[in-house]
């Protein structure tokens, strides 16, 4: 009786019982004091044979196989850094637009509020100048009137009291108007302040949301990758165990 052989068959059995490895095997369980014919022995030979005689076709597949798994590894890690590189990038050129923006905001308002400055200190000036000339037009006015009808019983304390109630008049209205001017420039860097503070608000809204955006992206992105790749090692599994069947 051959070694491996028997009463029994099996699938492959002839083809089995020609070949080196099964024959080898065979005398490796003899010579450990085994009995090949045993119950649990039978098909021992076959099982180990076809593993140590694999073609170099099969080796080569399993290579290629694995060289494409890591090339496809490698080119969606390199995919992945370049997306984040990118999304970094962009994050950066928003901030700096956004700072950009707030500075020229900054700079428009404070030479617009510098403009009205100016302009309402030389409105008041103005208005000074006009308020004296009309005072001393006035108070002229009104000596001459006082000359022409009694040019002998003009005094002192008349005058003085003309002078002062003119003064008295003349410092009340550039009182009222410095205070009017203050409380607008009071108001108009309140809402200044407010618009500065909304747009910043804005901005930093907007990278927020951006950056919640890139991130779930590449979480995405990185899930369908994984799912790929396990798709792929799975097939690529599969078509492994194909040759090992055929032989069985």
């Amino acid at each position: 009786m051959s070694p491996g052989g028997g009463a029994h068959s099996q699938p492959g059995g002839q083809r089995a019982e020609s070949s080196v490895s099964g024959r080898a095997y065979s005398s490796i369980l003899r010579g450990l004091g085994e009995d090949p014919q045993r119950q649990g022995l039978l098909k021992t030979p076959w099982r180990a044979a076809p593993p140590c005689s694999s073609s170099p076709k099969d080796t080569r597949k399993r290579s290629q196989v694995r060289d494409e798994t890591t090339r496809r590894r490698s080119q969606v890690r390199d995919e992945t850094t370049r997306r984040r590189s990118q999304v970094r990038d962009e994050n950066n050129q928003e901030k700096i637009t956004g700072e950009r923006r707030n500075n020229q905001e900054k700079i428009t308002v404070r030479d617009e509020t510098t403009r009205r400055r100016s302009q309402e200190k030389i409105t008041g000036k103005r208005r000074n100048n006009q308020e004296k000339i009309q005072v001393r037009d006035e108070t002229t006015r009104r000596r001459s009137q006082v000359e022409t009808k009694q040019p002998g019983k003009i005094t002192g304390e008349d005058l003085n009291n003309q002078e002062k109630i003119t003064e008295k008049i003349t410092g009340e209205r550039l009182n009222n108007l410095e205070k009017i001017t203050g409380k607008r420039l009071n108001n108009q860097e309140k809402i200044t302040g407010k618009r500065r503070n909304n747009q910043e608000k804005i901005t930093g809204k907007r990278l927020n949301n951006q950056e919640k955006i890139t991130g779930e992206r590449l979480n995405n992105q990185e899930k369908i990758t994984g799912k790929r790749l396990n798709n792929q090692e799975k097939i690529t599994g599969e078509r492994l165990k194909q040759p090992g069947e055929d032989h069985r």
